[in-house]
């Protein structure tokens, strides 16, 4: 690794201690963290205050990788092996494709997968699923049982909440305050990130929802209580999104 800024090279394993250079990243009283490479990756991290400048550090493991942070309100993170990251994110692959229906019983437990489609006209919206589970569940005749919906998507949310006009206003509103979308994200920065949707406000308004539920059904009927609704939240719409339901139980 070249030199860059207050920041010495790697050589033969010795990382050299980082100098504060007032036109480098580095900042007074900046702290040394190397992670080393590996299914069992650990951190290690020098406080410069314990050390000389002419300090060097020893890092058995192979290939570490370098990351500065800046101290001070406003902390800065330089992460010096960034250019060898992908900018396309991972895929996940079956080796067999997610049957659109799937039913297996034994005895008298059923279990039974089907996918639903809801379509969105808007890039926030929240639509109401809860009638619709009703009815796709009571045709089983469950005595006992669960259901489970699963968003397949990273930008669709499932959550329960009340459906209310004046709250799905509230609910949005916060959304859109706790994660603001005209913030930088590397996600949507060409430099980092192959995406071209600029949906990284979507993908950590996902986080705050969760992407699936799970629900009692009692009586042939899910258990849900007097104002509780089954919501699925859109957050990079308009599209057509894939939702993920399992009902098992006993008959």
């Amino acid at each position: 690794m070249r030199d860059r800024g207050c920041v010495g090279p790697v050589v033969g394993g010795l990382v050299e201690a980082p100098r504060v250079s007032p036109a480098g990243v580095c900042e007074y009283n900046t702290r040394l963290v190397l992670f080393s490479a590996g299914p069992r990756q650990r951190r290690v991290d020098f406080n410069e205050e314990r050390m000389s400048k002419s300090s060097t550090v020893t890092v058995r493991e192979y290939n570490t990788r370098l990351v500065l942070f800046s101290a001070g309100p406003r902390q800065r993170r330089v992460d010096f092996n960034e250019e060898r990251m992908s900018k396309s994110s991972t895929v996940t692959v079956r080796e067999t494709p997610v049957q659109q229906v799937s039913t297996a019983t034994a005895g008298g437990l059923v279990i039974h997968s089907e996918n639903l489609v809801i379509d969105t006209d808007e890039r926030i919206e929240l639509v109401d699923l809860t009638e619709r589970l009703m009815a796709f569940v009571r045709p089983f005749g469950i005595k006992e049982g669960m259901i489970t919906i699963w968003s397949m998507h990273t930008t669709c949310a499932v959550f329960i909440n009340e459906f209310q006009k004046a709250l799905l206003v509230d609910i949005k509103k916060f959304l859109e305050e706790m994660v603001a979308r005209d913030r930088y994200y590397m996600h949507n920065d060409p430099d980092h990130s192959d995406c071209d949707r600029m949906n990284a406000d979507s993908h950590l308004r996902a986080t705050l929802l969760g992407h699936s539920l799970t629900l009692q059904i009692s009586g042939g009927e899910v258990v849900l209580g007097q104002w509780q609704r089954v919501l699925a939240a859109e957050l990079d719409g308009p599209r057509a999104r894939t939702l993920r339901v399992q009902v098992w139980g006993i008959r």
